[in-house]
């Protein structure tokens, strides 16, 4: 009842859904498309109708209750989800969004968009020095401000790009905007599916709970990107 009051005051109705709008290529949801295996995951569906589904690399265990009393996955150093569909083309936009609690101040990688085993086309990464970072295969730390501990809270992680990465970088947390700031990097040039809760080789993985994950292959204007914060808002009481 809570979530429904919630999502109708901020002008998103109750019944919505991240495929009501045009583009979702991932929608990933603790509560949908879960296989388990003794309480741990094994693969997490698309519920987006692409069939962008991931399978699990190391021991994932499933939260009945996570952020909000809603159901989530717990990511450890070296484990995540991975999806070798590609959820966005090469070089195209997108948007990302991403539900998740950190256990400490260097909970790293919440998701990437992987280029190769080793290597990376572009990464949502948070750490102790408050960095975003972005590659297409080098590593380039952008600072944040305000500055940011994502063990703090619970969070909605947001990232828009139009594709070409040498503009500035778009990300919003709990839909505040933030500055990005440092040397912006190259077009994104091969996607060749996806990670989530950890880096392309596995160095850098997520500590702490991830709930919900959606992927557009465009860059959202202003009024769809609140729409989805709003619904992820109301569920998650962020």
């Amino acid at each position: 009842m809570l979530g429904s009051l919630q999502a109708g005051l901020m002008g998103v109705p109750a019944s919505f859904v991240p495929t009501q709008i045009a583009g979702c290529k991932l929608w990933l949801r603790g509560d949908l498309g879960i296989t388990q295996s003794g309480g741990n995951v094994t693969a997490w569906a698309d519920q987006s109708g692409t069939g962008n589904d991931a399978a699990n690399s190391g021991t994932i265990p499933y939260v009945a209750s996570s952020i909000n009393g809603q159901p989530g996955l717990t990511i450890a150093a070296g484990t995540g989800l991975t999806g070798n569909a590609n959820p966005v083309t090469t070089g195209s936009a997108r948007s990302t969004f991403v539900v998740a609690k950190g256990t400490n101040a260097a909970a790293y990688s919440l998701f990437c968009y992987r280029k190769t085993g080793a290597y990376w086309a572009a990464q949502m990464n948070y750490q102790t020095s408050f960095s975003y970072v972005e590659t297409d295969g080098v590593a380039q730390n952008n600072t944040i401000t305000p500055g940011f501990n994502p063990g703090a809270s619970n969070n909605i992680f947001q990232h828009g790009s139009d594709g070409v990465f040498t503009n500035p970088i778009k990300l919003w947390i709990n839909n505040v905007s933030k500055t990005v700031t440092g040397t912006q990097l190259n077009t994104e040039s091969g996607t060749a599916g996806y990670i989530v809760g950890n880096t392309a080789n596995f160095t850098q993985g997520w500590v702490g709970d991830i709930a919900e994950v959606i992927v557009y292959d465009t860059d959202l204007g202003s009024t769809d990107r609140n729409s989805v914060y709003s619904y992820l808002s109301a569920r998650y009481a962020i």
